[in-house]
Order: structure tokens, then C-alpha cells, then sequence
């Protein structure tokens, strides 16, 4: 099974990335043609920088497995140090009163700069949860993270040389202080290692699971809308280290992309490869064992103590 599960997802992928054109923008429009053109020629080159091979590859053996391989598509933003070429104007030469230009010079500065690019993430399928309606209305992922980085995130990150934000802060730095280190669902990440075929490993104590929440929050008694098409943050299920906010994306929607199979009439979650055979083998294992415990049993065994003999040197070993 394993076997046919990397079998099918590199067909998928090399499907995926093929060199005929994938998709397409609509609605279509000739006039169109050129700005279309430019935009797949972009599309197809944040994907190469962002390597999308592997997490596309990797998302699409989840969903073989568990019948979901949720991936997270967005923009990431990254602080880089790298050297830049200043050019500084030389000292005049002055002669007979008369300032001559002597031309710049070149010296290297280290900076820091933003730096924006296309993050894929492929999610473990026991980290999110979809809306159980079917609707779609709204997503949550589950992400491990230390104290540390939560407390990172209170404060803006501001250029070191200039003093220029280039990250506003992101979690309140109040409700982050409510948070206990070691606050995990270790059961979940023991279900995730037996589906890996992985000894469960263990995680560090500062660690603490944070949900993200996207889509429109209702409330679970009267179903009324509270949020609508919102991102917020918990930790624990108890803390709001982020109020929730309107959607930051362009395109309004949760950037969660799910592949899965053909779902069947009233069907959320879809059924993986390795899903159906694995009811079959656990049927066969217990048979077999049922077999095999009555074999056992049902055979009568001699046991013999010497000390309750009653010449016990007369008993010689096999």
C-alpha cells in the first residue's frame, strides 16, 4: 500500500507540473491575452522560487493515506541581512578657491530587509479541521510553537540600523503572558507518528499548540454569525492571543488548499487508499489471533514441580 501511495502521488505531481499549461484565468477575455500570459509566467515562477514540488508531493500523500492533504498556501515575510553598495561623495579638492569634484566611493553596508515570497505548507491531516457541515465555511489548523516565538510576535520588528518597522506586532502581549508552557494535545501527536510509521518523539516542554482560526466564527448555541470571514488566534482553546480581524488576503478566502478524492453524497471528510485496506488487515489480525489463542489454550500442558515429588532426585531433565 505504502508503495502505491508514492506511485501515485509523483504521477499526480509530474501531472501538476507538466509543460502544457495547468490552469487557466477567468473569465476569459481576448484583449486579455498578454496580461494573462504575463500572470501564469509569474504564477509559474513563485512556485519554482517557493519550491512547490515537495510540499504539493507531500500534501498529496496525505490525502492518499488519510483522504486529506490540507496545505496551507500564503506570502511569508522574512527579515534578511544582506550587504548593500553605498556610494559616499569624496572630499572636494580645492585649488585656487575652486572646489573640484573628486567623485564618489563605494563601500558595503549591511542592511536588513522584508523580504515577501510564496510559503506552501503541507498540514498534517490531524491538524485541521474543516467546517463539519460541508459548507466550508470556516478552517482551523493547529500549529506547534514555543513561548518564545509567541512573545516575539507581541513586539513589531524594526530594522536595526534605521529603526523602521518592517513587521507590525501580531499577538497581544497580555494574553500571551496567560500562557502556561506545555499546554499540547499529546494524544494528537501520537496519532500523527503512528500514521508517519514514526516512534512518537518527544516534543520540548515549552512548546504549546496554537490554533488558527479562519472563515466565519458562529456560535456553537444559537448558530448566529459573531465574525464573518475572520482570522484569529487561540492558544490552549482558552486564549485570544490574537482578536479576531478582518481577512488580510486579496482574495478573501482561507488560504488552505485541501486535495482529497470525490466526495460521496453528505460526505466532509473523504476515505484514502490506505484507509479501506487497513479495516481489512485489522479484520484478518484479529482473526488470526482468535485462531491462534484457541490453539493455545485448548492444547493441554503438563507442568511439573520438583519439590513436590516425592523423590525429587529420581527426575531427570529432558
Amino acid at each position: 500500500a505504502n508503495k502505491a501511495v508514492d506511485t501515485t502521488a509523483a504521477r499526480i505531481t509530474n501531472a501538476i507540473f507538466q509543460t502544457e499549461d495547468w490552469f487557466d484565468i477567468l473569465p476569459y477575455v481576448k484583449t486579455d491575452d498578454e496580461k494573462v500570459d504575463r500572470a501564469k509566467k509569474m504564477t509559474k515562477w513563485q512556485l519554482a522560487k517557493s519550491k512547490a514540488r515537495g510540499p504539493i508531493t507531500e500534501a498529496v500523500k496525505n490525502a492518499l493515506i488519510c483522504g486529506t492533504g490540507p496545505m496551507k498556501v500564503h506570502f511569508t515575510t522574512e527579515t534578511r541581512e544582506e550587504d548593500v553598495v553605498e556610494y559616499v561623495p569624496n572630499e572636494p579638492l580645492r585649488m585656487l578657491g575652486i572646489d573640484f569634484n573628486r567623485g564618489v566611493s563605494r563601500k558595503f553596508v549591511r542592511r536588513t530587509r522584508a523580504i515577501k515570497k510564496l510559503k506552501l505548507e503541507p498540514i498534517m491531516p490531524l491538524d485541521y479541521w474543516a467546517d463539519p457541515t460541508g459548507q466550508g465555511r470556516f478552517g482551523i489548523q493547529r500549529v506547534r510553537k514555543n513561548v518564545s516565538d509567541l512573545w516575539a510576535l507581541t513586539k513589531p520588528q524594526r530594522d536595526p540600523a534605521t529603526g523602521e518597522e518592517l513587521l507590525p506586532a501580531i499577538y497581544d502581549g497580555e494574553e500571551v503572558a496567560k500562557v502556561m508552557p506545555g499546554t499540547r494535545d499529546t494524544l494528537a501527536d501520537q496519532q500523527s507518528a503512528l500514521i508517519r510509521r514514526e516512534v512518537p518523539h518527544v516534543v520540548s516542554n515549552m512548546m504549546v499548540d496554537v490554533y488558527e482560526f479562519w472563515g466565519d466564527f458562529i456560535d456553537p448555541a444559537n448558530g448566529v454569525v459573531l465574525y464573518k470571514n475572520i482570522v484569529a488566534t487561540f492558544v490552549d482553546k482558552r486564549f485570544c492571543i490574537r482578536m479576531p480581524q478582518a481577512n488580510p488576503y486579496h482574495h478573501c478566502s482561507k488560504p488552505f488548499i485541501i486535495f482529497k478524492a470525490t466526495l460521496l453524497p453528505a460526505q466532509v471528510y473523504p476515505y484514502g487508499i490506505i484507509f479501506q485496506g487497513m479495516r481489512i488487515q485489522d479484520a484478518l489480525n484479529r482473526q488470526w489471533n482468535v485462531i491462534m489463542d484457541k490453539s493455545m489454550l485448548q492444547v493441554p500442558t503438563v507442568e511439573v514441580f520438583p519439590m513436590a515429588a516425592r523423590n525429587p532426585s529420581e527426575l531427570k531433565p529432558d
